[in-house]
């Protein structure tokens, strides 16, 4: 009876050893996942700019910056060229007029409520492009979430465009950035 309790013992310690290191390992794929994805969707806003000569119209606020959430059927109107269904209308052809597919959306792009988020289901994902054309984007409360501050260096980022995807709606989601 001892020897069981002892086996037992061994059993549960090894488990509080592994366990953390199982979530820690999933966290990093999902985070290597949202990154991979975050690039794919910044270079077909890239490529989008190379074909038109700008960004999707009415993507960018005057800050620079698109929120994913509540704009996913114009996002995947512009950079699809086509609606979720596949079709190309009217409002296709607003954004993309040429009905260009720039990316091809997969399951994998959506959480299970049928929103495009990141690999955690995070469907808050912020673009942020560099507006004056220096290359850097500036670490300033109209460009970045409170919430995700503290991860932009003090210098801001250089780039030309940057996604990050910080918590909300109640749920604790795990930050992704695309610069870190």
């Amino acid at each position: 009876m001892v020897e069981l309790l002892a086996v037992i013992a061994i059993i549960a310690v090894l488990a509080g050893i592994l366990i953390p290191t199982v979530n820690l390992a999933q966290n990093s794929m999902n985070r290597a996942k949202s990154k991979a994805v975050f690039a794919g969707w910044m270079n077909a806003l890239d490529q989008y700019k190379q074909e038109y000569g700008y960004y999707p119209p009415g993507f960018f606020n005057s800050s620079g910056v698109f929120e994913l959430a509540g704009n996913n059927d114009k996002f995947v109107r512009a950079l699809s060229g086509r609606n979720a269904n596949g079709t190309i209308n009217t409002e296709v052809r607003q954004v993309n007029r040429k009905a260009i597919r720039f990316y091809t959306f997969s399951e994998a792009d959506y959480n299970d409520n049928n929103q495009l988020a990141d690999a955690f289901g995070n469907p808050n994902v912020y673009f942020v492009v560099d507006r004056n054309g220096d290359g850097l984007i500036e670490r300033t409360g109209d460009v970045f979430r409170a919430d995700a501050l503290n991860a932009v260096p003090a210098g801001g980022i250089r780039g030309n465009m940057i996604v990050y995807a910080v918590g909300g709606d109640g749920i604790d989601f795990k930050d992704v950035f695309s610069w870190d």
